[in-house]
């Protein structure tokens, strides 16, 4: 199990209460709360799936101001059918701004371009009652020298 706290993986952890709440925590962390009694150990289910680092192309500029001469519409046009600022997508096309991943992805729904580039596979041990990922799943903490 995992404390709720720092994230850690223990078999058993304890239960605390801290400023009114009641968590699972590991032992480094139970100092921060009451003891409260041991926590119940619960059954999880432990699979193992692949991620992929995914990196905006160096070029996504050039490759969108290509899509746009081609389709002969102009960024106001653009920018009202992918429900963004015209300002951005002006940025965007001249290298100024890299688009958040929202508007990246809307823009290869909308031109049918692919303007990530998949660098790396990543296997990945997940631990958690559901099938769901969570943040905790996929982090890498590095640590300082």
């Amino acid at each position: 199990m995992n404390c709720e706290i720092c994230g850690a993986f223990e078999d058993t952890l304890t239960n605390v209460e801290i400023e009114g709440a009641s968590m699972n925590v590991c032992t480094k962390c139970s100092k921060y709360g009451k003891y409260s009694g041991k926590a119940e150990t619960i059954s999880i289910n432990t699979k193992s799936t692949s991620l992929y680092d995914n990196e905006l192309k160096e070029n996504f500029a050039d490759i969108i101001k290509e899509e746009l001469s081609k389709s002969g519409l102009s960024v106001e046009e653009i920018s009202s059918n992918i429900k963004c600022s015209p300002n951005d997508i002006r940025k965007i096309i001249k290298g100024k701004m890299l688009p958040d991943l929202d508007t990246s992805r809307k823009l290869e729904r909308f031109f049918r371009v692919s303007l990530y580039d998949v660098n790396t596979k990543k296997d990945v041990k997940l631990i958690s009652k559901d099938t769901d990922l969570s943040f905790g799943d996929v982090v890498e903490i590095k640590k300082k020298r």
